[in-house]
């Protein structure tokens, strides 16, 4: 196990992954309170970097899956 996000807190709403993924982005998996995040609605994707649509809640975690690109 290795985390493949890179993230600081609840004022960022970008997040830097430590993999690519494949498929420009649809071979992610990002999960916030419960609740599966969709690419473009929720969140956009270019190269690594993530960009959140929306500011995280303090002392939440938002959990990744990707396949390798």
């Amino acid at each position: 196990y290795r985390p493949i996000v890179d993230w600081t807190g609840s004022e960022t709403t970008t997040l830097t992954l430590t993999e690519k993924p494949a498929s420009g982005g649809n071979a992610l998996i990002l999960i916030y309170q419960g609740q599966v995040l969709e690419n473009d609605n929720h969140f956009t994707i270019s190269n690594n970097i993530i960009t959140l649509t929306f500011s995280p809640s303090d002392s939440t975690a938002i959990f990744a899956w990707l396949i390798r690109g």
